[in-house]
């Protein structure tokens, strides 16, 4: 319903992670502009450099 949501965040664990973006964040993301993450569940934080149907990329290594 519009929402952007990690299954599982890729540091804490935490299932069902809404993330606070916007199907039109993740348009911009894949248009070019970065955009800063903060994950709600632990706080940790990432830029977002580029984006897919299924996917975000961040500036670094999420797992391991």
């Amino acid at each position: 319903m519009g929402d952007v949501y990690f299954l599982s965040c890729p540091i804490c664990g935490s299932d069902n992670v809404r993330l606070p973006f916007k199907p039109e964040d993740v348009k911009e993301v894949r248009e070019g502009v970065k955009k800063l993450l903060v994950l709600p569940c632990c706080h940790e934080s990432f830029k977002i450099v580029d984006s897919d149907s299924d996917y975000l990329l961040a500036d670094r290594p999420l797992r391991k």
